[in-house]
């Protein structure tokens, strides 16, 4: 941006324009002679909400021009502009932002990277008293979630694994089993529980020598004798909290020994593994706390406020800014029989980035405004635990999960909702390696929005919803020409859906029952027609029911075609957890094996594992057994 770019930006926003957006504060009266309905009501006070946001932003984009123009003067220098750092036009599905570094910058050396965070902290602190005069602005969380993977498609060994979003991709939880032993997150504690004779008995406790007693095991990985613990660490002092990797060794259940371990800065978010290469996924907030220049670019100094990995600071080079924001992910990568060697070490700006994973590349994505709802969308690519950062690109709209998104081969796929004008609208963006657009279809199902989506093979299937639950239907067996070939219309919504066999889709949601609650949903769409989708069976579960499983912890689903068994656990009334377990008959349609409820509301803790014949629910320090009938 130059200096000329700035007063045009300062003179756009003047007092007239912010008085206009202001009016249905000044002329929001409520209409004279009648009274306001429900609807009426809302409809006023979402008028008037939008004419404070409106303001905020306004009064947010003076501030943020007004210190560009500080700097400006200051360092005498202006920024210029470059054929590839386009600005965004107006009026294009796909915005031209070629290049990581066009969404995320790179530095010189630390003293940019101050120069970067000091303006940020001081926008921050004026937009503090900015917002002391106004009252604020209340805060709102955009959700995301699609995958190439086809969940626990086929297990090779006859144990269950955890339910992943992407095939080949491990993803760590809080139960986990290698067929001979469930190990479970406990308070501060790893029970191992041999169940090699079927029943559950002898129970083996690992206690982590953690470096306080406030620290959390958050999730784990297990493979063969190695067990991985993911921990955050909370420390009082200017540092902030660390994520603390544990690697034990636990081939004698009785005696583990530990390995190694790895830290990095930040509160843990995620992490992949992949064979024996652990990719650790951490927020962290940077700050430089009023320091100077001088102080802050000591070698004490640089400890304070660098992100670091395994205490050493990560390279200059090797972080990625943007001027919205001073917090950001610490992505670091190791081998489980040596955690203490990093591999290689990124730090990402990214503010509230989310991140999908495919089997070679990490996608940051992140929504913000800029007139209207755009994401962007950036790639890094990974091999054998080395971090290549790749191309972005943006996109209108927003991506509702994680399972919007897929890479398959050389092609990602986005689905997205675009909700800034009355009504909603849906699009498929293909794109290349280069996150170059070379597929798009536009307008699908206006008026609604996405729920949930699977891609299978050449197809993507996703749901969309207002009052019904339309299945749709997309071939992308040609990247370059994606076609929507089916539809299908039914009640309810699925929130989750999983690839069930080749001429199969399983859906999982809700459905309203009249009184202001919802019943849970199952659904199995025949897909053996792509072109005539059909359901072939759905099964309500009755009652005042909520899962955190259905509604984004995709862990807590257990559904293998291969046993024939489809579990999750649910909030009822708000009072217990049920843990339900269904099997399927084309003819029968869902039926209930086994019903068992726990007299704590805690969903979430509980997962369902399978050994051959025998089921286990493990959650909250205990777990139940009984055996599958043939």
């Amino acid at each position: 941006m130059n200096e000329k770019d700035i007063y045009k930006g300062l003179n756009h926003i003047d007092g007239d324009l912010i008085e206009e957006a202001a009016n249905p504060l000044n002329n929001g009266r409520k209409p004279a002679g009648r009274r306001l309905g429900k609807i009426g009501k809302t409809i006023w006070a979402l008028g008037t909400a939008a004419a404070v946001f409106t303001i905020f932003v306004l009064g947010n984009e003076v501030v943020r021009l007004n210190n560009e123009l500080e700097k400006s003067k200051r360092s005498g220098t202006v920024e210029l502009s470059d054929e590839n750092n386009k600005t965004l036009e107006e009026g294009n599905a796909v915005y031209d932002h070629k290049g990581f570094c066009n969404i995320y910058k790179t530095l010189d050396d630390y003293s940019s990277l101050y120069a970067v965070v000091s303006d940020i902290d001081q926008r921050d602190k004026e937009m503090m008293e900015y917002d002391d005069i106004t009252g604020g602005v209340a805060e709102y969380d955009m959700e995301d979630v699609m995958s190439d993977a086809t969940g626990s498609m086929e297990n090779a060994q006859d144990y269950s694994k955890t339910n992943v979003m992407t095939e080949g991709v491990d993803e760590s939880d809080i139960v986990k089993t290698d067929g001979n032993y469930i190990y479970m997150i406990e308070s501060g504690q790893i029970s191992i529980t041999d169940i090699r004779s079927g029943k559950p008995k002898d129970k083996e406790i690992l206690i982590p020598e953690m470096e306080s007693t406030s620290d959390e095991i958050v999730e784990m990985y297990v493979s063969e004798d190695n067990l991985v613990l993911m921990t955050n660490h909370y420390d009082n002092d200017a540092q902030g909290s660390e994520t603390i990797t544990y690697s034990y060794d636990v081939k004698d259940k009785k005696n583990p020994k530990l390995i190694g371990s790895s830290r990095q800065d930040g509160v843990y978010d995620t992490s992949r593994k992949i064979n024996d290469t652990v990719y650790v996924f951490s927020n962290k907030y940077i700050t430089t706390a009023d320091m100077s220049e001088k102080e802050a670019l000591s070698e004490d100094g640089l400890q304070k406020w660098v992100p670091k990995v395994n205490d050493t600071i990560i390279k200059s080079d090797c972080i990625f800014y943007q001027e919205e924001s001073n917090n950001g992910m610490v992505v670091s990568s190791f081998d489980i029989n040596s955690p203490e060697k990093t591999i290689d070490s990124k730090y990402v700006m990214s503010g509230d980035a989310k991140i999908y994973v495919s089997a070679g590349s990490i996608y940051f994505y992140r929504v913000f405004y800029e007139g209207r709802t755009i994401t962007s969308i950036s790639r890094m690519d990974f091999s054998d635990g080395k971090l290549i950062p790749g191309e972005s690109e943006t996109i209108r709209g927003s991506i509702r999960d994680s399972f919007a998104i897929c890479q398959q081969k050389d092609y990602l796929y986005v689905l997205s909702t675009e909700d800034d004008s009355s009504t909603q609208v849906n699009t498929l963006h293909v794109f290349d390696s280069d996150m170059k657009q070379v597929g798009l279809i536009n307008e699908i199902a206006r008026g609604e929005r996405i729920y949930a989506a699977r891609f299978v093979g050449d197809y993507i299937y996703f749901i969309t919803y207002r009052e019904t639950d339309p299945l749709f239907v997309a071939d992308i067996s040609n990247p370059k020409k994606p076609e929507i070939i089916g539809e299908l219309k039914v009640d309810g919504y699925s929130e989750y859906l999983h690839y069930w066999d080749e001429n199969h889709i399983l859906g999982i949601g809700y459905q309203e029952n009249g009184t202001g609650d919802n019943d849970i949903k199952l659904t199995m769409f025949d897909v053996s027609n792509p072109k005539k989708p059909k359901e072939e069976n759905s099964f309500l579960l009755k009652g005042n029911y909520y899962s955190t499983a259905i509604d984004g912890n995709y862990k807590g689903i257990l559904a293998d075609s291969t046993k024939n068994l489809i579990g999750f656990a649910s909030s009822k009334d708000w009072e217990s957890t049920v843990y339900e377990l269904f099997t399927y008959d084309k003819k029968e349609g869902f039926s209930i094996i086994k019903e068992t409820t726990f007299d704590i509301n805690n969903d979430d803790a509980y997962r369902g594992l399978y050994v051959g014949d025998n089921f286990y629910i493990a959650g909250n320090s205990d777990i139940t057994y009984f055996k599958l009938k043939k």
